[in-house]
Formats: structure tokens, C-alpha cells, sequence
């Protein structure tokens, strides 16, 4: 091979080494270049995921903020309502036992036969003037107004008297008659007899104990006593039962 080939070979490789270098500074830049470039994007674009996911979490804390508001006004509600609900339970309660407390009182006073029988135990130790031999005590029966109850309740309470052996009047009598009007039912007493005075009361008592409410005395109206009556007698209130009587008036409902 002759040198003026060799050289020319030699001078073709030297320029082919310096392309050579030239492309490897080339492929080297464009490395650097496009490397930094990928960072920048790859940079930006987790900057834009890091903001779009903070964005999505403030947006998921607000909603959680909103749905907790409601949340306590919804827990203020239902305690408002359950308040409300409470109030109005103890009131219609209330209602209803006033309503039946009101029926109670205002429905028709009656004595049972066991009621009747219970009075009368009561009453039959006083029977009998004087006592323990003398003759049954006597009772009248008054009411007014005139009308279904009170006329089945001084039946029952005569049907009492007639079980502790008393001497009960045959016919019950108007008592607008008396010139008064009574509530209730009342005892009333002669003038001047103890026997009488002693005899209402425990009358009383025993009809009060079996929610009948009675009242011992006044005195009978326009009545005198057996002592004014009978002045030569004194002691006739005694033994004689008109004396020591006493006159059951049942008067209106309470």
C-alpha cells in the first residue's frame, strides 16, 4: 500500500474521529438538554397532581365541615322535637287524668251492698235508745233535688240503717220543703240530744269512708228540742227515739 493511501486513509479517519467527537458532544448535549427538560415536566406536572389532590382534600373537609353542621342541627332538632314530644306526652297525661279524675267526682254516687253492710256495722251499735235494751233509733230521709240519684243513693243509705237495726222512716221526703238546699249529704240533729248529735256523726264518718261525702249537722230546721216540747219531761230525749232522731238530707252532687 503506498503512503500517499495511507495517508489519505489516515486524514479520512481523522475527520471521521472528529465527526465522531462532534457527534458525541452533539448526543451529549441533547442529553443534558432534554433530560433537565423531562425534570422540569415531570416536576410541574406532580406540582399540578400535588395541587389538584390538595384542592380535592380541602374540597372533601369542607363537605365533612358541611355534613357535621348538619349533623348538629339535625341532633339539635331531634332534641328539640323529643323535647317538645315530652312536653306535649306529660300534658295530654295530665289532661287525661283530670279527665278521669273529673268522671270520678262527677259520676253518680252509689253504696255497694258491701259498702251498705259496712256502714251498718258501724252504725249498729247505736240502735237502740236508750241503750242496750231500749227501742231502735228513728232516722228521716230528706232530699233535693228530687231526681234518679240522689233518690238511689238515700235509698242505699236507708237500706244501711234498715241492716244496723234502725228505725228507718217509710217514705223520703222533698226537701224543698225544709226551705234549704244542701251539697253533699248532711246529718242533721235535734236540739239538746247528745244521742242525736253522736248518731249523726258517726253516720257521717261511716258514709265518708266509703267516698260519699257527709256532714254532721246543722240542726233541723225549724225544730224545737223535746225539752221545749215536753217541758214536765226533761229527760224524755233519753228513751224516746223522735228526741234523739236524726234526718238524712242528700242534697246535689259535689
Amino acid at each position: 500500500m503506498s503512503i500517499e493511501l495511507l495517508e489519505h486513509l489516515k486524514s479520512i479517519f481523522e475527520v471521521v474521529g472528529i465527526v465522531l467527537l462532534l457527534l458525541t458532544f452533539v448526543a451529549a448535549a441533547g442529553a443534558w438538554y432534554f433530560t433537565k427538560k423531562y425534570g422540569e415536566a415531570k416536576e410541574e406536572q406532580l406540582r399540578a397532581e400535588l395541587s389538584d389532590r390538595d384542592a380535592r382534600i380541602a374540597e372533601a373537609n369542607a363537605a365533612a365541615a358541611k355534613a357535621n353542621e348538619g349533623l348538629g342541627k339535625s341532633s339539635e332538632k331531634i332534641a328539640e322535637l323529643t323535647g317538645e314530644n315530652l312536653k306535649l306526652s306529660i300534658k295530654l297525661e295530665e289532661e287525661r287524668l283530670a279527665l278521669e279524675k273529673y268522671k270520678a267526682e262527677r259520676a253518680p254516687r252509689t253504696l255497694t251492698r258491701e259498702q251498705q253492710e259496712s256502714v251498718a256495722k258501724k252504725l249498729k251499735p247505736l240502735a237502740r235508745i236508750p241503750h242496750p235494751d231500749g227501742v231502735p233509733e228513728r232516722v228521716d230521709l230528706v232530699m233535693f233535688p228530687v231526681n234518679s240519684e240522689t233518690t238511689s243513693l238515700l235509698s242505699q243509705i236507708a237500706a244501711a240503717l234498715s241492716m244496723a237495726e234502725w228505725n228507718v222512716s217509710s217514705t223520703m221526703q222533698d226537701g224543698a220543703s225544709l226551705g234549704v238546699a244542701v251539697v253533699g249529704v248532711h246529718v242533721m240533729i235535734m236540739p239538746d240530744s247528745p244521742k242525736s248529735l253522736t248518731c249523726a256523726g258517726a253516720l257521717a264518718a261511716a258514709l265518708s269512708d266509703e267516698n260519699i261525702e257527709a256532714h254532721e249537722g246543722p240542726v233541723i230546721p225549724n225544730m224545737h228540742s223535746c225539752k221545749e216540747i215536753i217541758p214536765n219531761e226533761p229527760d224524755r230525749y233519753k228513751t224516746d227515739p223522735y228526741c234523739s232522731r236524726i234526718l238524712v238530707f242528700v242534697g246535689d252532687h259535689p
